[in-house]
Parts: structure tokens; sequence; C-alpha cells
């Protein structure tokens, strides 16, 4: 859409805004004449004649400036609701993701009644049963905030 408003303005700046030469002489009979093309045999004087756009191309560039600017503003606005949308899946992925992971840990938390796990230093240690049954509650409330619709 913007190539095509600086076509058409382009456009209208070329068949509006002519440079003509046109030629100014006296006849035989001492009367000025103008002419595009210059006569034979005759001096004649270049004359450059700059129209400017008629008031009518003005208001239609005018035109088309708005209709341009509420095309951007358009624009804009479906790019803001295109992102918001794309977001919006993304957050749902993620919450997908989320429940199916809680899911999965709070099955094996409760096959298992003795966990063992190991610690940053390498050093494989149980959970008491107070850690696993605080472990178990916090997986289930992550379930329902991710597992929900």
């Amino acid at each position: 859409m913007k190539n095509n408003l600086i076509s058409f303005i382009v456009a209208c700046s070329v068949a509006f805004s002519v440079n003509a030469t046109v030629y100014k002489w006296t006849d035989s009979n001492g009367e000025i004449q103008y002419s595009e093309n210059p006569p034979l045999n005759v001096d004649s004087t270049p004359l450059s004649i700059q129209s400017a756009p008629s008031s009518s191309a003005n208001e239609e560039i005018k035109r088309y400036e708005k209709i341009n600017k509420q095309f951007s503003a358009m624009s804009e606005k479906e790019q803001a609701e295109k992102a918001k949308a794309e977001k919006a899946a993304e957050e749902a992925h993620l919450k997908k993701i989320n429940c199916e992971r809680a899911k999965t840990h709070l099955q094996s938390m409760e096959s298992q009644p003795r966990i063992r796990l190991e610690n940053a230093q390498g050093n494989v240690t149980a959970l008491t049963t107070e850690e696993r049954d605080a472990d178990i509650k916090r997986t289930k409330e992550d379930i329902e905030k991710y597992c929900t619709p």
C-alpha cells in the first residue's frame, strides 16, 4: 500500500508539475508569438514555464495521505493483536508443558515411598516424610495452576 501511494504521488508530481519550454518570437507583422517548437530562421527566446499541481491534485494527494495514515494505524493495531495472540498461544503451550511435568512428578512421588535425590555436591540423600509430603502438596498446587483451563 505504501509503495502504491508513493507511486501515485510521484505520478501526480510528474503529471501536474510540468516543466515545459515555450518559445517566444516576433513574427513578420511585429506581433509576439508563442510556440512549443522554435520557428525556423527566426530568433526566438526560450521560456521555462512551471505549472503547479492543480487544487484537485493536491486534494487527491491529501486524501491518499489520509488513507495511508488510516492503513498504517490499522496495520499497527492488527500487529498488536497478532502479537497478543502469539503471546497467548505461547503461554498456553508452556502451561500445557508445565501441567504434564507436574503430573509426571506427582505420579513419581506418590508411587515411591522413599525418594532419593542427588544434591549439588553429588551426595545422595533420602527425603524425609515431611519433605516428601511438602513436595507432593506443592506439585498438586502446580497441577491446579497449570492444568486448569
